[in-house]
């Protein structure tokens, strides 16, 4: 049977014009970059359709670095904390067995709790609106810093992601290799903040709470970006990519 899947795999990548490398081959094929944005016709047939990845090369959306901070002095908005900066990962609680998933929110925030700043961009991507054939659903702003890690995970929408400052890696997988996720059923939590007492002071900590009523979120089991050679080989044994 293994033969057969692998044949079965290899000749999937190939309808999606993707290298079928071998097995082991675990070499990572850069996604080409352009200048300028495509036609819409081009982005559809050379990207989306594909599922293949494409970077665009743009200049930076914000007039000044203090801009945002300067744009919302005095906008309440919402903040999720995590104790390493996974927001959107499996954690493991520490009176249940297994791992829960831990979300972060994705609700249409630049248009929402952010709408102070909406205005100062775009409201979509002409050239992607037109060959998708629709407006987007849902613009967001994430906002974090050299901690924050977005976990393996499977959109269910076409995403074009902008980079307004910093930095934002991608490890991406095209659409044959969904199994690779390995996709679990996983119950859903938080984290709450809680005031401890630590050598006569009392100082805010992270506590992980499972949502009630039970909520179960099928999520990703692999962890790529693990902390330590010790645990990434325990990921490649487990959940071989």
């Amino acid at each position: 049977m293994e033969p057969a899947l692998h044949e079965l795999w290899a000749e999937s990548r190939d309808l999606l014009g993707l290298p079928s490398p071998s097995l082991d081959d675990t070499a990572a094929a850069a996604a080409p970059r352009v200048d300028l944005p495509p036609t819409p016709l081009a982005f559809l047939r050379d990207h989306v359709s594909p599922g293949h990845p494409l970077l665009v090369s743009a200049t930076s959306l914000w007039p000044a670095t203090s801009y945002l901070t300067d744009a919302l002095r005095f906008t309440v908005v919402s903040l999720h904390l995590t104790p390493d900066g996974r927001a959107d990962a499996l954690a493991s609680h520490p009176r249940r067995p297994g791992s829960s998933s831990v979300r972060a929110a994705a609700d249409d925030c630049l248009r929402g709790e952010y709408a102070a700043v909406a205005g100062d961009v775009d409201a979509h991507v002409p050239w992607a609106s037109e060959a998708l054939g629709c407006l987007p659903e849902a613009v967001n702003l994430w906002i974090g810093n050299a901690h924050s890690i977005t976990s393996f995970h499977k959109d269910h929408y076409d995403n074009i992601y902008v980079v307004v400052s910093g930095e934002k890696h991608f490890l991406l997988l095209p659409p044959t290799e969904h199994h690779r996720l390995y996709v679990r059923n996983y119950p859903a939590a938080h984290y709450v903040a809680a005031e401890q007492d630590s050598e006569g002071e009392r100082q805010l900590r992270l506590k992980l709470e499972m949502e009630e009523p039970e909520r179960i979120v099928p999520w990703s089991s692999v962890d790529p970006c693990s902390a330590s050679p010790e645990e990434m080989a325990v990921q490649a044994s487990s959940f071989p990519l």
